[in-house]
């Protein structure tokens, strides 16, 4: 059943929105400036991915965040690939990982808590990443849990796929837990931005690339806005659809 999620997903993906990101200019941000509180109907569809503290969980919970995921199914989370990097970075192991669900406040446990381990990690296979020029090429990955979430639709739910392309000017929300200021802390309480949608040519024009089939937002328009390195698992959500 999960390799069945698995390839649905990846063709879906694969097919609509052949991932591309070029973090030009704010590597050194998260969402600065122009943010809010995460929204209440979204942050149900958002996990924390982190990894289990070495000693109490309950002490240090909520310290280790890695990036945030969205839940695609009851035993699937989608996140970014570049999210798994930071893991091998740090020389730890998927049975090192956890996902905290039913969390917007996530140094904060609440009654609708639940924590997953993470029983394995599917990268997209054509997942490609260049620190020299800051792109991530199909950064995508699954992460299969070891016990199913429990779904209540206010907490946890599962957020639908996209079945189209995007849209020019498509009206978006990313997110996720970033800075609110350049090399501060990463906040403890879910934020969002809204944002829109780039055109195809844009992207091509302005980072000298030839893409055909992609979602693009670009980091000029960002401003001091940026997802690419504190939070890149935080889910880009257009109209109720995770893009």
């Amino acid at each position: 059943m999960v390799a069945l999620v698995f390839s649905v997903v990846l063709q879906i993906l694969m097919a609509t929105i052949g991932i591309y990101k070029k973090c030009n200019g704010v590597k050194e941000y998260g969402i600065v400036g122009d943010y809010e509180r995460g929204k209440d109907v979204l942050t149900k569809y958002v996990v924390s991915v982190q990894i289990a503290p070495d000693e109490d969980f309950d002490k240090e919970f909520g310290f280790h965040h890695v990036c945030a995921g969205s839940i695609i199914s009851v035993k699937v989370i989608l996140t970014a690939a570049t999210c798994t990097k930071k893991l091998a970075l740090k020389k730890r192991k998927v049975d090192d990982l956890l996902v905290i669900i039913g969390t917007p406040i996530r140094l904060q446990r609440d009654r609708t808590t639940q924590v997953r381990k993470i029983k394995e990690i599917k990268m997209q296979p054509n997942f490609e990443f260049s620190h020299s020029q800051e792109i991530a090429d199909y950064d995508v990955a699954l992460l299969i849990v070891s016990q199913a979430i429990e779904i209540d639709r206010l907490s946890a739910d599962i957020i639908p796929l996209t079945k189209r392309p995007p849209r020019r000017d498509m009206p978006c929300t990313v997110i996720g837990w970033w800075r609110v200021y350049k090399g501060g802390p990463v906040t403890d309480e879910i934020l969002h931005t809204d944002i829109n949608i780039d055109g195809i040519k844009d992207c091509n024009q302005l980072y000298a690339v030839q893409l055909e089939q992609s979602v693009c937002i670009t980091a000029e328009k960002f401003k001091e806005l940026g997802t690419c390195t504190d939070d890149s698992g935080g889910p880009l959500i257009c109209e109720g659809i995770l893009l």
